[in-house]
């Protein structure tokens, strides 16, 4: 009777096997498994996660690259005591030692990033601002009858959450009235996202501005009250938010390309980031016409 055949190891988990066991290459070794790799999480992935990142999310996220990280430094550990033992110059191996005690930093500061983007975070309306010096946060008052949610202050994370709750109990409402400075572009992009799957219609009956124009824009139906007025700017970063890898510019970039999808006029568009991060722009009322955020 001949031998049961040892069962067919694939391909990904021998080659992960190897690497365990310090058998590869050092070119497979240290500029695939750990160089490469730690560039396409830290440049090509983290960079395109959504933010606020969910706690599930964020969890699984951390627990695998932690996962990751010990199976690249076992493995160029193990690949360098080989090295030595057999006499071998050490040279390469150290060096990615070195390189890999560089790459544990960046690891760390890219789970810190994911924390802080997380609602594990405690809230901090400035970590990613697009106005300085924020206002208070939000006031959420209900009009008499039911129909109509007033926020006054700033947009911060969690701000969502609290008006999803007022309208849990408030089924009635239909139109979001805002007055507001602005305050963390996340929190506004995801309290839009909530204005546009309610369908509410949104107003402004004194100031709108920053990052409050994206969850006015999210409207399906948008109205200004006399004086009202909308305040544009480009964005910045503020440098005691802890998000080293965070692009102003980039994250502007994704709110021009939603505020035209809702209807804003290119040539509207091109101007505001041209606008100081310090600064204001409050178009006229025709401008704003003109340019389709409200209609005549």
């Amino acid at each position: 009777m001949s031998p049961t055949p040892a069962p067919r190891v694939p391909p990904s988990l021998w080659y992960a096997r190897r690497h365990w066991q310090g058998k590869l290459p050092f070119l497979a070794t240290f500029w695939v498994n750990v160089l490469a790799l730690r560039l396409v999480i830290g440049v090509g992935i983290v960079p395109l996660l959504p933010a606020p990142l969910p706690t599930a999310g964020f969890v699984a996220l951390v627990a695998a690259d932690i996962g990751l990280f010990a199976w690249q430094a076992v493995g160029l550990i193990r690949f360098g005591d080989q090295q030595a033992r057999s006499s071998a110059a050490t040279g390469p191996s150290m060096a990615g030692l070195l390189v890999l005690a560089l790459f544990l930093l960046m690891a760390f500061v890219t789970w810190w990033q994911l924390f802080l983007t997380s609602p594990l975070a405690p809230a901090r309306p400035d970590l990613l601002r697009a106005q300085p010096d924020p206002p208070p946060l939000a006031r959420l008052s209900l009009s008499a009858d039911g129909t109509q949610l007033q926020l006054d202050g700033t947009i911060a994370l969690g701000t969502r959450r609290r008006v999803e709750a007022v309208l849990h109990d408030a089924p009635g409402v239909g139109r979001l009235d805002l007055s507001s400075g602005g305050g963390h572009v996340h929190a506004a992009r995801n309290l839009a996202r909530f204005v546009q799957q309610r369908g509410l219609a949104t107003h402004v009956s004194r100031d709108c501005s920053s990052a409050c124009t994206l969850v006015f824009m999210a409207g399906h139906v948008r109205s200004l009250g006399p004086g009202a007025r909308l305040g544009f700017h480009s964005y910045h970063l503020d440098v005691a938010s802890g998000l080293p890898n965070v692009d102003p510019a980039a994250e502007m970039q994704k709110d021009l390309v939603f505020l035209q999808a809702q209807g804003l006029a290119v040539e509207f568009l091109q101007k505001i980031p041209a606008i100081p991060a310090r600064e204001m722009w409050f178009p006229r009322r025709d401008v704003l016409v003109a340019a389709g955020v409200i209609p005549r």
